[in-house]
């Protein structure tokens, strides 16, 4: 929505005429970002449910949080926190570069931002969907 913003009001046009390229101005710090912030939203989120999983588990079922423990770090294998930053990491590149993409090209003033913002949120969705079920089949393929 911002570079939309920026790309609606002139802005990016701006920029470009003062010999700076919008690539390395403007995406690349984004890029940068989410690809960076990716696996620590995804190790937040993934200890937030854990331990919400506990709660209700305790609150619910009666098992106590000690005996959870255990069962969460019996069942959970090296392999797979170590798969969910990968495709942290993946993910983080193709929102941002969607996002961009989207923002970029916006025509039509401030309805064209809202219309290119819903098309970046569905692009995103979807193609990370497509994403992760593209590396969940490559990873069970080649690594059984």
């Amino acid at each position: 929505a911002e570079l939309g913003t920026m790309r609606v009001s002139e802005e990016v046009e701006a920029i470009e005429a003062m010999g700076i390229s919008p690539l390395r101005f403007l995406v690349a710090p984004r890029v940068l970002a989410l690809f960076s912030l990716m696996p620590c939203l995804s190790v937040v989120s993934s200890v937030a449910a854990i331990i919400a999983t506990a709660f209700i588990s305790s609150t619910y079922f009666n098992i106590a949080f000690v005996y959870f423990g255990d069962l969460v770090l019996n069942a959970l294998l090296i392999r797979d926190i170590i798969t969910g930053v990968i495709k942290s990491f993946l993910f983080g590149i193709l929102i941002s570069a969607i996002a961009c993409y989207r923002g970029l090209n916006v025509e039509g003033g401030a309805a064209g931002v809202g219309t290119a913002t819903t098309s970046s949120v569905v692009t995103a969705i979807t193609t990370v969907i497509a994403f992760d079920t593209l590396f969940n089949i490559v990873y069970v393929v080649f690594f059984p």
